[in-house]
């Protein structure tokens, strides 16, 4: 398989074009250090793009924030909501996950794209993964090292009860239908 078509793999299938994959396409096109650790996570099975499964559960989500041409999750996506917005995006995908953390730090490779003067960074560990919202990558937790992740704090939202009220509206079933 060639570099471009291992690069493919990380973009779900009818969503190349969505701006969430801004930031990860400009620091492929860029940065060739970035880029070769990517290819050798995708070689080794390290690093994979969102499943389906994660994209299906987003979208059962009952949050539609008010933003323009906003009208379902994948539309946040599609626009590039998350692109500098990695807290409240790691806090909305963590509502899809029975027992994600949600981790703030540093990944100074972000230093000087979209709200990110300085490498501060929020991401979601789940299950030995770390799922990013920025870069739209799932990675082996053993990875964050390659890529310099610096976790600073932790947070388990499952703590919290107003957390999982707030989850558990969130993740209700659409079906319900006006009286």
């Amino acid at each position: 398989m060639s570099e471009e078509e291992k690069i493919k793999t990380l973009f779900r299938p009818g969503t190349e074009s969505f701006e969430c994959y801004d930031i990860l396409k400009y620091l492929l096109s860029t940065n060739t250090d970035f880029r070769k650790k990517i290819l050798e996570g995708i070689d080794n099975g390290l690093v994979r793009g969102f499943s389906e499964k994660l994209w299906a559960e987003l979208n059962e989500q009952n949050i539609v924030l008010d933003m323009p041409g906003v009208k379902s999750f994948d539309d946040y996506f599609r626009y590039g909501y998350n692109l500098g917005a990695c807290k409240i995006f790691s806090q909305l995908v963590c509502f899809s996950l029975s027992d994600g953390l949600i981790c703030g730090g540093e990944l100074p490779l972000l230093v000087g794209t979209k709200n990110c003067p300085d490498g501060g960074h929020t991401w979601i560990e789940y299950r030995g993964e770390i799922i990013d919202t920025s870069l739209m990558l799932c990675m082996n937790i053993e990875f964050r090292e390659k890529l310099e992740y610096k976790k600073e704090n932790e947070y388990d939202p499952n703590k919290s009860r107003s957390w999982r009220g707030f989850r558990d509206v969130a993740m209700m079933k659409k079906e319900h239908k006006a009286l």
